[in-house]
């Protein structure tokens, strides 16, 4: 071919070297970032759990539903005893989520040494806004990295712009027997009713 038109189809079409069909970065971009809104009802949420069930004690988290634009962000907020061994006070879980057939999947990881991961799948129900969200989280413990935990959790909105300070205080371990845990709550996890 003539160096000048060979210099004219560069011009109008020029090579892609650099691009190639990643696979991975498609599946992300089709299950996270094409959402045109966000999979769960933005806001607050404190999330419950009893990661032991011979252990009765219900942990209290706070968690943040958010939205990029272009997909659903979480943010979870764990705060623990001094007491507990080798957790810090405070930890802090981000990821992403999306919404299929009336569930909402999360997937999350520790933000500061990033050891600890967790897939939370939660049941939206039949309402436009619940207030509590049901399922399971998987993952990985904090402190080890190592074992693969499971246990039901339960989500409860608190308003799509509650009071921070109040809705941190009310995090961290509850005696299961605690009077002042929602009764969905306390029938979800503990089974009383």
């Amino acid at each position: 071919m003539p160096p000048d038109a060979f210099r004219a189809i560069i011009r109008l079409r020029p090579p892609q070297m650099a691009m190639t069909d990643d696979k991975a970065a498609r599946f992300v971009q089709r299950l996270f970032l094409a959402q045109r809104t966000p999979a769960a009802q933005p806001g607050y949420y404190h999330g419950y759990i009893m990661p032991e069930p011979d252990v009765p004690v219900v942990y209290v988290h706070l968690i943040r539903i958010g939205w990029s634009g272009q997909g659903t962000t979480v943010k979870l907020v764990a705060r623990f005893p001094d007491d507990l061994i080798n957790l810090p006070r405070r930890l802090t879980f981000e990821g992403t989520a999306f919404e299929q057939a009336g569930k909402l999947f999360c997937l999350m990881q520790e933000r500061r040494r990033r050891r600890s991961a967790s897939c939370i799948v939660l049941s939206l129900g039949d309402f436009d806004t619940p207030v509590f969200l049901d399922g399971i989280v998987t993952g990985t413990e904090p402190e080890s990295g190592n074992e693969i935990t499971s246990f039901r959790v339960i989500w409860r909105f608190i308003g799509e712009k509650p009071d921070l300070r109040q809705a941190l205080r009310q995090c961290g371990p509850y005696p299961a027997e605690a009077t002042g845990l929602p009764d969905a709550v306390a029938a979800t996890l503990i089974g009383r009713r």
